[in-house]
């Protein structure tokens, strides 16, 4: 019954993905420009601006495909000038140069997705992880600003053969979003990034379907909310939790508790109040909880 339910998911999923391909622009990563010293994914950006003077393009194309002719090729890399490293990354929209951090986005046209999609491959460095993260927007006319409407991220080790991943987005306000962000980088943690490890992407989009997975991806029930120094919920069996992450707003990843079925408490003191997301992962590494909460110290 597993393998059936399994496999009708998988149907739908891919479905949806076909029916609403391209709401990202070149989501197939089929289209490069070519920018005298590097190239960078059609309506896309990376960190090569910022380092193909110094002769280092953390992004390169590659015709190691899961579809179509091209992927996009990303590999962290140590810069000896500045004693640093840059992880290999690509984000939809532009690289602010002073900030070094990705801004922008598309418009959605209607679009309201469920989940981030694509296909992927991983080898990393030491305990290197990757991100995959997308951030939904709203405008709002009346304050003139741009609101945050919903978040999805995933992350993983190694993964040797082109993956398929659906990351849920978690709402954290009940308006249409109308454009979105998305943003793909060889280390999860700019700090400790890895030179060397090396991810392959194609085929990015967004979805209708919430994700492929035996196990559906629900909301976890978490509490106090908001909290100050503690905040705990329950870990059914049928989970089969092994870890949890917790990322900012920002999409940066604050912690990662290692986790079981029964009670579980996380230890907060230490975060900065604000909104924080957090995603329950099984044995595997699938995505089989989401959850949001706040900090108030």
């Amino acid at each position: 019954m597993k393998k059936n339910v399994t496999l009708i998911a998988f149907i739908c999923l891919m479905l949806s993905y076909h029916a609403n391909s391209q709401v990202v622009p070149n989501a197939g990563l089929e289209v490069w420009n070519n920018i005298i010293l590097y190239e960078d994914p059609a309506n896309w950006s990376s960190p090569n601006q910022l380092t193909s003077i110094l002769g280092i393009t953390p992004v390169t194309k590659s015709t190691d495909a899961a579809s179509g002719t091209y992927a996009a090729k990303l590999v962290g890399a140590y810069i000896d000038q500045f004693q640093l490293t840059v992880p290999g990354a690509i984000g939809t929209g532009t690289i602010d140069a002073t900030t070094q951090s990705f801004k922008g986005g598309f418009p959605l046209n209607g679009n309201n997705p469920q989940a981030l999609i694509g296909y992927y491959k991983y080898a990393p460095v030491s305990t290197d992880s990757c991100l995959i993260f997308s951030v939904l927007f709203h405008w709002d006319a009346v304050n003139s600003k741009r609101d945050t409407t919903a978040i999805a991220f995933y992350s993983s080790g190694v993964v040797e053969n082109y993956t398929l991943f659906s990351a849920p987005f978690i709402p954290l306000s009940g308006e249409t979003p109308d454009s979105a962000i998305i943003i793909i980088s060889t280390s999860k943690d700019i700090l400790t990034a890895q030179a060397g490890s090396t991810m392959y992407v194609d085929d990015i989009d967004l979805s209708n379907a919430v994700g492929v997975s035996e196990t559906p991806v629900v909301a976890v029930k978490m509490y106090p909310n908001p909290a100050d120094e503690t905040i705990s919920f329950q870990i059914p069996n049928e989970w089969n939790v092994k870890e949890v992450e917790v990322v900012n707003v920002g999409g940066t990843l604050v912690k990662t508790f290692a986790a079981s079925a029964g009670d579980f408490t996380m230890g907060i003191k230490q975060f900065a109040p604000g909104l924080y997301l957090c995603q329950l992962k099984d044995q595997s590494g699938k995505v089989v909880a989401t959850g949001k909460f706040s900090v108030k110290h």
